[in-house]
C-alpha cells in the first residue's frame, strides 16, 4: 500500500500539540485544569463525555452533584457516578471551557494500569474537532479541519459518542467495530458481537484472562478470530480477547472494540466534524 508523504501542519489549522506516552498501551497526556497540574489523564475516545477522579475534583473545587447511577464499562463492581463539569482545561497551552465530565473513584483503574491516573478525558474533549493520534511521533494533535486528503480513509458513525467504523469484517461477516483509544489491547468481542457470530461455544474453550475497567475487576478469555478486515486491511488468525456477559459490556451498542495494540502502528486521524477516519505513516 502506497502511503501519503509526511503532512505539513499550517499554524492557521493546527490548534495543539500534546506530547503523550504510549509506551503502557494506552495514551498518556498531562494537562492543567483549573490553572492548576499536571494532571496525569488518558486519551480515551471509547469515554463519554469525560471523566474525574472524584477526589481531584473535590480537592480543585469543582462542583459535584450525585446522579443516582452507577458507572458503565468494565468490571463487576458499581461506582457511583457524579455531575462534575470541568470549567477550565488546558492542552498545552490550548484551552477548553465547560467542558463535559463525570466524576467517579479512578483509584481501581489506577491500580490496573500502574500508574495514577487523574481523569479520562473522552467524547466531550474530542467531539466537533478533529484529532490525530500520532503514535510513532508521540503527540496528539488537535485540528481545525482535517489536514490531509490522503491516505487510507474509514468513515465511521458517531453513534453513542463512540466512534463506530464502517467497512470492519470478522470472520468474513459485516460487524459493528468500535474505534478505543482506551484500550491497549488489538481486538474485543462484546456479548453481542460473539452472539452475532455464533462463537459462544469456541468463547467458552478460551483460556481466561484477568482484566480490570471503571468498574472493577472482571475475568475475560482469550483466544484466536480465523480473520479480521478492517478497510483493504486483512489479518489471519488474530489473537481476541472475548468479553464475557455479566462483565460490564453486555450493553454495549458494537460488535468488536479495536485497541491501541492495532493503531499503534499509525498516524490515526480522527474528523468529528464530517465523520471520517485517516490512516497514515511516517
Amino acid at each position: 500500500m502506497l502511503w501519503p508523504p509526511t503532512v505539513v501542519y499550517t499554524s492557521q489549522n493546527l490548534l495543539a500539540v500534546v506530547p503523550v506516552d504510549v509506551s503502557r498501551g494506552e495514551v498518556v497526556a498531562h494537562v492543567r485544569i483549573c490553572g492548576k497540574g499536571p494532571f496525569t489523564v488518558l486519551l480515551d475516545t471509547g469515554t463519554a463525555p469525560s471523566v474525574i477522579d472524584l477526589t481531584v475534583a473535590r480537592q480543585l473545587g469543582i462542583m459535584t452533584k450525585a446522579t443516582g447511577q452507577a458507572g458503565s464499562g468494565g468490571g463487576t463492581g458499581k461506582s457511583q457516578i457524579y455531575v462534575a463539569n470541568l470549567p477550565d482545561l488546558e492542552l498545552n497551552g490550548y484551552r477548553l471551557t465547560g467542558v463535559n465530565s463525570l466524576a467517579l473513584d479512578l483509584s481501581g483503574l489506577s491500580r490496573k494500569f500502574g500508574q495514577h491516573l487523574d481523569g479520562v478525558l473522552g467524547d466531550s474533549v474530542f467531539d466537533g474537532r478533529v484529532v490525530q493520534f500520532d503514535y510513532p511521533g508521540r503527540v496528539a494533535r488537535f485540528f481545525r479541519n482535517d489536514p490531509q486528503s490522503s491516505g487510507l480513509k474509514l468513515h465511521f458513525i458517531h453513534s453513542g459518542n463512540e466512534v463506530h467504523l464502517k467497512g470492519v469484517r470478522v470472520n468474513q461477516q459485516a460487524i459493528v467495530a468500535n474505534l478505543d483509544t482506551g484500550s491497549n489491547a488489538d481486538f474485543q468481542l462484546t456479548p453481542r458481537g460473539i452472539r452475532r457470530l455464533h462463537l459462544g461455544s469456541v468463547a467458552a474453550r478460551a483460556k481466561l484472562k484477568g482484566d480490570a475497567g471503571f468498574n472493577g475487576n472482571y475475568q475475560s478469555r482469550l483466544g484466536k478470530l480465523t480473520s479480521v478486515d478492517i478497510g483493504p486491511y486483512h489479518q489471519s488468525s488474530p489473537d481476541v480477547t472475548y468479553w464475557l456477559p455479566g462483565t460490564g459490556h453486555d450493553d454495549q451498542e458494537f460488535d468488536m472494540n479495536v485497541g491501541n495494540a492495532f493503531w499503534r502502528a499509525y498516524v490515526v486521524t480522527i474528523d468529528y466534524v464530517h465523520h471520517v477516519v485517516r490512516l497514515s505513516k511516517h
